[in-house]
Order: structure tokens, then sequence, then C-alpha cells
């Protein structure tokens, strides 16, 4: 049965304590404390029930919780010597809700509740300080009139509060009490009822005002203050009493954490922060910055002499000597500096998490006012869960389960200084995280120029495969157009790569080399920013932190390959990605692209010849020219690889994306071909595509050219045999066909493959092991999925494409909408980010079933961008797929994911 009202104090406290689901987080944090003996102000929690009967009674506490209430804070006055209410040894309360999402309206906290006339006077004689007394009267008058009674501001306006005289911390009293005297006759003159002095109802009626803010605003007209309010409602409430950071020089506040958030250092650290009154409401949460790197420069290790600085030192911050030291000044500080030293080791090892505290000093006393899970940069996150488990403190099944995989991508790349102030033009889609900065240029053949020498920001208004061998040199791409999966963003993933899409504030003018932002105009050689992982367009270069792996790093990650079932390939055909992919623990290749292979500058010559020929044996010509070089990628592909599988997919892309678009390209290849211009434009333009990603690609080429599969499937095969014979390698070889639909379609390529393996094999007198297996990116060739598991040896599905197909989506073009269907919970995740499960996901599923009954053991996999999204990967898992593939600076997520995954399927 649930209880109206859990207490803690001094070495106990009610309920299930460290249960946020019963006594809130803040509420847990404390009966925590309080049981642990630490010195925690006594208080207690009302349970949501009670906050229910409250909102039943509009706001009011029911006769019996009013009992209830009573009895809670007689037994802080057991505690603490002291009454509620009492003029002689009065305490005073604070009282804070708690919920998943706090009122915004009104603050969710009251302060220096109990105060009137009569406990002012016990305040100042217990505390020796009528000064600091008729302040905090003072505050509290100010604010019950401006929250309970909903007060304006300009009702106000006439009246100002009292400074402190030089080196005093609060006015003078008489001071105050004018100004008490003041606020009153303004309540007065409003026809208000005044202030009450009984303690109890000043708790009630401002219970009521926090519980009830819309009740609040209809008696008081003040409507508009509603309006913006979280419709959560409070879950707990606390009431305790209250201490003070600014009753005398011996007074402070601050917070200390079990260890440095941003740095993991395994020791705690802490701070004194600039005082201004009482401090129940005080949370750390202000220490978390936007890129969450909570760092302050005067955070210290509370081992040190110079740990701490005290409030009533701030003057000297003006002067030029540093402020003095807790330790260095008065041993009351040391003794503080010691037991909160402790109190954070206690704490660490008690909760098993980072913790951050808040505190108050209260005449040279400690005081807990709360204690949460500290919020780490990734870095501390990573140092500090391996550190706990290497000590014993937690295993590493939990030191694993405690990084988030997205994380890691901030350890990868490089990022913006965090106390740089940049100077954002516009933004878009944050597609590929990292920052870089460098000289704009607007074409491929410009970034490949300029990058040699200098770093490059290649600016379209889209990319498209030729562009790669541009976008090889450039440190970022930004585009105008397109999303999460757009050809910019995969590629840009896959070279590690900074990218920004979807910029659509920005107008680029190709031809006069500008980029314009509004007024503001960028021309090529002009320097810029982006930040791949906001999105963020900068004007002019900023300070960059570059990428900081530690040996934890890679430590996590082994641990996490112990426990992980899924093996984690990469999307790889460069040398520079395969070596990435290598030394991020890469599991292979299950995606080398073949047509990236033909994007370079003389290469892509060939390759228009090919196209442009007028017959076949124009074409096998100049694929014979081809044939060495690709050959010559294979064998450097299976040296990299050190005998682990591999996965070639053959030419995708329709052959319109080869040829040129500009004059200039069309006169170069006339010359080379030794055509004119006018055919070679005439035969570019009857090969465009209306629609190009359901048009003349994948095996459809094949059927239709059945030599450009023939020529790679030679230059595979003998690089097969140079590796295997001459070099040692065991090269584990699958041959993927994309974009099929039928068994027909995958019957034919088949028997296409296993002619030139036949010939090329029976030349050499040998024979090499081979798979060869389906891209699954159409939904029909997921349908008839046990039907074409007749002749393949795999599956691998492309959920780039899939995703397309079955939603009926651009990835290029539903940038424009998608962050709408986001907000409107029409997708709960981008599609192209995170699988579709219900859709896609069930396709797959199916797929797979429906393959591995027709073929027991058939190895499965996908090799979308997906592979890289930990709940995509923990999609995969759960339905029993082989691997997932993803681009090379994503291996690390993908196998720290597939470790998570396994552990919480056998949990």
């Amino acid at each position: 049965m649930t209880k109206l009202i859990y207490a803690f104090g001094p070495g106990q406290a009610d309920g299930p304590v460290g249960d946020p689901a019963i006594l809130g987080h803040k509420g847990a944090g404390l009966a925590t404390m309080a049981c642990l003996g630490l010195p925690v102000p006594p208080g207690f929690i009302l349970s949501k029930k009670a906050l229910s009967i409250c909102l039943d009674h509009g706001g009011q506490p029911s006769p019996a919780l009013k009992k209830h209430i009573r009895a809670a804070l007689n037994r802080i006055s057991a505690i603490s010597g002291r009454i509620f209410g009492d003029p002689a040894k009065p305490f005073l309360v604070a009282l804070r809700l708690e919920s998943g999402q706090l009122l915004s309206g009104t603050p969710a906290s009251f302060l220096n509740i109990g105060l009137n006339p009569q406990t002012v006077e016990g305040i100042a004689a217990l505390s020796g300080n009528r000064d600091f007394a008729y302040d905090q009267y003072r505050r509290f008058v100010s604010t019950y009139a401006r929250r309970v009674l909903a007060m304006d501001a300009h009702q106000f306006s006439a009246i100002k509060p009292p400074p402190a005289q030089k080196g005093a911390l609060h006015p003078s009293a008489d001071a105050s009490r004018q100004i008490i005297a003041a606020y009153q006759a303004a309540i007065a003159q409003t026809g208000q009822s005044a202030i009450p002095e009984d303690p109890y109802d000043q708790l009630w009626s401002i219970l009521a005002t926090l519980l009830t803010p819309t009740h609040q605003a209809q008696n008081h007209k003040t409507q508009d203050m509603v309006q913006d309010r979280a419709h959560s409602p409070a879950t707990t409430a606390i009431i305790q009493m209250m201490v003070f950071d600014r009753l005398d020089a011996k007074s402070a506040r601050g917070y200390a954490f079990s260890r440095h958030p941003q740095s993991g250092r395994p020791h705690p650290h802490g701070m004194i922060i600039s005082s201004n009154g009482s401090l129940m409401d005080y949370s750390p949460a202000n220490y978390s910055r936007a890129n969450h790197s909570p760092a302050d420069d005067r955070l210290q290790p509370l081992d040190r002499p110079d740990c701490l600085f005290p409030q009533s030192d701030s003057a000297q911050s003006s002067r030029k000597s540093p402020p003095k030291s807790l330790r260095q000044s008065s041993p009351w500080r040391a003794a503080v500096a010691r037991q909160l030293s402790k109190i954070c080791g206690q704490l660490e090892q008690h909760d098993q998490r980072v913790q951050a505290i808040s505190f108050v000093i209260e005449n040279g006393q400690l005081w807990l006012l709360k204690t949460e899970n500290a919020r780490l940069s990734a870095r501390a996150t990573i140092i500090t869960a391996v550190d706990m488990a290497e000590s014993g403190l937690i295993d590493q099944r939990e030191a694993i389960m405690r990084v988030d995989p997205a994380l890691l991508d901030r350890l990868l790349h490089a990022s913006i200084a965090s106390d740089v102030r940049p100077d954002i033009m516009t933004s878009g889609l944050p597609t590929s995280p990292g920052a870089a900065s460098g000289i704009a240029v607007f074409s491929a053949l410009e970034a490949r120029r300029r990058g040699k020498d200098t770093p490059v920001i290649l600016v379209k208004e889209a990319t498209s495969p030729e562009d790669v061998y541009g976008m090889t040199k450039a440190n970022g791409i930004l585009t105008t157009s397109g999303g999460m999966s757009s050809h910019a963003a995969v590629i840009a993933r896959a070279l590690g790569r900074a990218c920004v899409c979807s910029a659509r504030d920005l107008r680029i003018d190709s031809q006069a080399k500008t980029l314009r932002i509004g007024a503001t105009i960028i021309n090529q050689g002009d320097t810029i920013t982006i930040d791949g992982s906001t999105g963020a367009v900068i004007r002019g270069a900023v300070r960059l932190i570059d990428p900081d792996i530690s040996g934890d790093f890679a430590t996590l990650l082994d641990w996490a390959d112990r426990y992980r079932r899924l093996k984690v390939r990469a999307n790889a055909e460069t040398r520079e990605e395969l070596e990435t992919a290598a030394r991020f623990g890469a599991d292979g290749v299950g995606l080398c692209r073949t047509e990236h292979m033909f994007f370079d500058h003389e290469r892509i010559l060939t390759m228009q010849e090919m196209i442009m020929a007028k017959d076949e044996e124009g074409r096998r010509a100049a694929l014979g020219k081809l044939l060495p070089i690709q050959r010559r990628d294979f064998i450097d592909l299976f040296a990299q690889l050190k005998n682990q599988p591999v996965t070639i997919r053959l030419l995708d892309p329709p052959l319109h994306e080869f040829l040129p678009r500009s004059e200039e390209e069309f006169t170069a290849l006339s010359e080379r071909m030794g055509i004119d211009r006018q055919t070679v434009r005439r035969r570019a333009t009857r090969l465009a595509e209306a629609n190009p990603m359901l048009g003349h690609r994948g095996c459809r080429l094949a059927i239709t050219y059945p030599e450009i599969y023939e020529m790679q499937a030679q230059a595979i095969f003998e690089a097969t045999l140079e590796a295997t014979h001459r070099h040692g390698d065991n090269v584990a070889l699958e041959i993927m066909v994309p974009l099929v639909s039928s068994l027909r379609e995958m019957d034919f390529v088949k028997v296409i493959i296993d002619a030139v393996a036949r010939r090329v094999f029976g030349q050499a007198n040998t024979t090499i092991p081979y798979k060869i297996g389906p891209t699954v990116e159409l939904p029909r060739a997921a349908l008839c999925a046990r039907e074409i598991a007749k002749i393949s040896d795999f599956f691998s599905f492309g959920t780039n494409d899939l995703t397309q197909t079955v939603l009926g989506l651009s990835r290029d073009d539903a940038g424009t909408f998608i962050p709408t269907y986001r907000e409107y919970a029409v997708f709960d995740a981008d599609p192209f980010v995170t699988l579709d499960e219900k859709g896609v996901g069930t396709l797959i599923a199916q797929a797979t079933q429906a393959g591995r009954q027709e073929q027991p053991g058939m190895i499965i996999g996908i090799c979308g961008e997906h592979g890289g999204d930990p709940d995509s990967i923990r999609f995969c898992e759960k339905i029993g797929l082989d691997y997932v593939s993803c681009s090379p600076y994503r291996v690390p997520i993908a196998r720290l994911a597939a470790a998570q995954s396994a552990l919480q399927d056998s949990a």
C-alpha cells in the first residue's frame, strides 16, 4: 500500500530507499544519503498519492493529510531541536516538486517558508545575524507576492531592493524592514489578503500554488502564465528544513563530483560558486553545457590545498591575487574538504556511478542537498566505466551497457572547441559527425586539385558517384539537398568526413562560384566551417579539437567483442577506408562498391568510352582496358583484408552517372574517341533516366550488357588466384548481385559468373571456393526469398534502397518533410537512420526465415547505413542475422551496440 509521506533524517529514511519510481530522483538521493548517515537536512517526501489528494481538494491537503504533514514537521523538530512556527526557536522549510517535466510557468520550488514578524526575530537570534534574517524575510515576501498572489512586476517597480554595504553579505535589517513594509503596502492596495503569518497557512497556500497553477491563473487573471506549462503532473514533493549558504563568513555553497565529469580523473573534484541567497533549489545541472562537455576551470581535486574557493573570499576575484584556498585560510575549510572528499567516494561506492553532489556550508557545517548520477563527457563515460570494472566495482558486462554507443562518434572525429562562439550563418541536417574548416570549392575537380595542399569544403547542391574522387580530398561536404541517406551523407560517413546536407537557405551559383546566405556572399577560396554533429554552417575558421582515443576506448571494445554474436563488417573499397576499417576492428568487408573504383579521373574516361561504344565489340575493347586496373584493385583489396571475408558488389548504378555533363567534358570525350561532340551529347541525353533509382541499373545491366559483369568476374577471380597462390592469402570471397527481384534474374547473372570462374580456374588448373548472393533491396526479392535462396549462397539486405522501395520515399528528397513527420510523431525515427521495424523490418525477418528454410545455415546480413545504428543492430540481433556492415567510422559503434544487444537478449 502506497504511503502518503516518506520521512528522512540522520541515519534513517522511510520507504524503498533509492527507488526514484516511488520517491522521485531527488527524494531517492536524499533518502539514500540519510540512510548512509550523511549530513542531510531532515525532511519528508509527499508521495504521488498525497499530491493526488491535494489536487482533489483544489491543491489544498485534506484534513487527514494535513495531520500527516504536521506529524512529519514535528519529527523534524525532534531531530533539530527547533519548532516550525515557534517564535523563539523556529526552523524554516523549502518545498520542491518533482516530475518528469517540471512545470515551466512557475518555478517548482519555494524557499524560506515559515517566516513572519515573530519567527524572523527567532532566526535572527539563533543565527546571531539580524541583517541575514531580515534579508531572507524580504526575499520571502517578494517571492510570495509574485508567485502566490500573482502580483505583476510593475506593481513593485517603485520598490528598489536595498543594496548591501561595502564588504557586507546582506543589506541592513532596517533597510530590509522598510522594503518589506513597502511590499505589504503594495499588496494592500490591490485589495488582496495579506500574506498569512501562520506558517502552516503559508505552506498550504504555497503547495496549492505550485500544484495547481491553472487554478492560480483563473483566480488572479494570469492565464498567459499558464500557456507554456508542461502537461506532466508532479510525481512527488519534498519538504525539507532550510540551511543557508549566506549566513556568515563560514557559509558557502557549491558542488562536487566523485570524479572529474570531463576528463574522468578518478578523484573527487569540487568548487564553491558565488552565492545568491539560500540554496535549497540549487542543482548541478548548470555544469552541463550544450555540447555535453561538463567542465569548469575552477573545478579542483578535493585532496589538494587549493581545492575549494569559499564564497566569503569571492570579493577577491577582482584582485590580481588568487582567492585564499580552503586549507590555507582556516582549519574548518580543510575539514570540510576532507569530509566532502570522503562522502564522494562513499556515494560512488554505494551507487556504483559517478555522483554529482550539491552542498551548503552553514556556519562551517557541511550539508548535502542533492546527489545524482553525473552527466559525463564521452571520454569520461568510457574512462570511468572501464576503471570501475577493472577495480571490481562493476563487472565488464555492466561497463559495456553503461556506454551509449552514440558517444563513440564524438571520440572519432574532430569537434569545435567548447569555448568557441561560432558565427553561425545557417544550418542543415547533421549527416556525418565531426567538424571541419576549409576553403569553399564548388566542384569535385576543384576539390581534388586544391585538396592536395589545402583543407577544402566541397559545396554542391547534391553529390553523385562521379564526385567521389573529389570528395576523398575534401575535409567536409556541404549540400543544399539530400537527407541522412543521400549520396553525400553515405560517402561522407564512409570516408569519415564532416557533412551537412539539406542546408536549404544556401544559394549556390556554380558559374560564379559563390555561395549566398541572405546578404552574405561566400566566394570560392573563402574559409567556412561545417559541424556535421549539429548541422551548423559557420563563417570563417574556428578552433577544432582533434579526436582523442585513449587506451580505455580500445579496452571497452575488446570487452564488447567477447560478448557480441553479430559480426561487424565495413562498407569499404578504397585503401583509406580499408585501413580505417582495420584500425577500428572490422570483421571484413560487407560491401565493396565496385562503381567507386571507376570514378578516378583517368578510369572514368575509359568507362565513358565503353558506354559510348556503338556495339559489343567496342564495349569489350574498352572493358579490356579496365580489366587489369580492376584486377589490381582486387589484389590490393585482398592483401589488405588479411584473410577476412569480403563481399564484392558488381556494378550497380545506371550508366548515365558516368557520362559527362559539361560542355568541357563533352569536348574532352569527343576528342578522345574521335567522334563529334554532338554525338557524345545525344548519347548522354539518350541514356539519362527520369527515375534512375528504379531504372537501368544493377543486374539489369548484366542482362542487357553481360560483358560488363564478365569483365568484373574475370578481374575478381584472377585477383583471387593471385592472392591465394602467390601471396598465400585465404580469400573468403562473396560476389553480390545488385537489384535482384526474381529467380530468373539471379540465375541469369549466376550463369555468367560461374562460366567465367570455370574458364579462369580451368586455365590455372585449380579451383577456389566462392559464394554468390543477391542484394535484397526490392520488396519482391524479399517476398520471393525462398525461391531466390535455391540458387543463392547468402543474402545481403541493402536497407537503404529497401527502405525507399517499401516506404515509397526518396532518401535524397525526404529531408524536406521527415523533420515535420518526426515532430508530429508520424515517424518515431528517421527511417533512413533507424530501421523501420514494422514495415522494412517485417520483410527482412520474413525473408531471413524463408531463406534459411531453403538453405539452413545461410549467411545473412545487412549492408545499408542502418548497419551502424544501435537500434537497428538490436533488431538484427533479435531476428538472428549473422552480421551488419556499415561505414568504417561506425564500426566501433556497431561493435559496442552488438555486444549490448547480445547481453540484453541473454538477460
